[in-house]
């Protein structure tokens, strides 16, 4: 990627394939609670459901797992949060997998370090688990999560921030996403470069500069701009 473009990365769905990793965590978690709170690990997750739901709708700040599993555990009356939180933890390790397109971006994020930054929902500490996995060592300041900004990627704030806190005008950088809803419709908006990659069928109708669904064409696509 040329020197003059910032490329914000995607963590979900872009360098990693999120399908169903955070709630096989969550219920391993729930499985902990389970032995002291004798409650269903199923009826437990739809109590912490409520929470997340709750969190989510006020303030990311207090939607770390290791926060909402203690607020859970005074909920039902246990004590062993911290060991629900390590299962969570060890099983997003675990489980975490590397996209399509991972292989054709990880050079461009490694050779351009400096101007390369990852953006997320996720906490600090779950996207940290998976770019371990990922085998991503990055400085904590090319580490952008919802928890950094204090915003969700939803919101317009969240990327008006974002670009203040990297110190790059929108017009100089490339959004790589896989969400119109979270990736593409704000740092539009903002006047970055968004690419899209999604091969569904309701992504053909995306604002999106570049549209892509072939993982080499995504590579091709970033190399060229």
């Amino acid at each position: 990627m040329p020197k003059n473009r910032v490329a914000l990365f995607d963590l979900d769905g872009v360098l990693a394939d999120n399908t169903n990793v955070s709630l096989s965590a969550d219920m391993a978690a729930m499985e902990i609670f389970s032995l002291e709170a004798g409650e269903r690990p199923e009826t437990l997750y739809s109590m912490f459901d409520i929470l997340k739901s709750e969190a989510i709708r006020t303030d990311p700040y207090d939607r770390g797992r290791l926060h909402l599993y203690e607020k859970l555990a005074m909920l039902i009356g246990a004590r062993n949060y911290l060991d629900a939180y390590r299962a969570f933890c060890q099983t997003i390790e675990r489980n975490t997998r590397p996209t399509e397109i991972f292989g054709h971006l990880y050079p461009l994020i490694i050779n351009a370090a400096s101007d390369s930054f990852i953006v997320t929902d996720n906490q600090t500490d779950t996207a940290y688990l998976k770019l371990r996995k990922l085998n991503l060592a990055l400085p904590s300041e090319s580490v952008v999560t919802s928890k950094t900004i204090g915003r969700r990627k939803r919101e317009e704030e969240y990327w008006t921030k974002l670009f203040e806190l990297i110190g790059a005008y929108p017009e100089r950088c490339v959004v790589l996403g896989d969400s119109e809803a979270r990736d593409i419709r704000h740092p539009k908006n903002l006047g970055a470069m968004t690419v899209l990659y999604s091969d569904s069928a309701s992504s053909d109708n995306s604002r999106a500069d570049i549209h892509v669904r072939s993982p080499i064409d995504v590579r091709k696509v970033l190399r060229n701009i």
